[in-house]
């Protein structure tokens, strides 16, 4: 994999979209014991409690500012992007 240096990145808080996207890629590592739907609805109970409301937990996103925009897909919340991983 290659890697770019700190100062060509760009980081982002995940929409919603992502958020599930990001859940759904780290399930193998993180599900044990669990099926896909299992785990997804563990983690949107999750979102509920204390800890994770009001933004204290966030997803983020990173990726090259070099990015072409073709990567970007806009979703339907405002000012939100989605990064096409090819």
């Amino acid at each position: 994999m290659a890697s770019l240096p700190v100062s060509r990145l760009s980081i982002f808080p995940a929409n919603t979209a992502q958020v599930l996207e990001s859940r759904t890629r780290r399930f193998q590592e993180w599900g044990s014991g669990m099926t896909l739907d299992e785990y997804l609805a563990r983690d949107a109970i999750s979102d509920n409690y204390e800890v994770s409301r009001d933004s204290r937990l966030v997803t983020w996103w990173v990726f090259g500012r070099q990015a072409p925009l073709s990567h970007l897909y806009h979703l339907n919340e405002p000012n939100s992007y989605f990064l096409r991983i090819a």
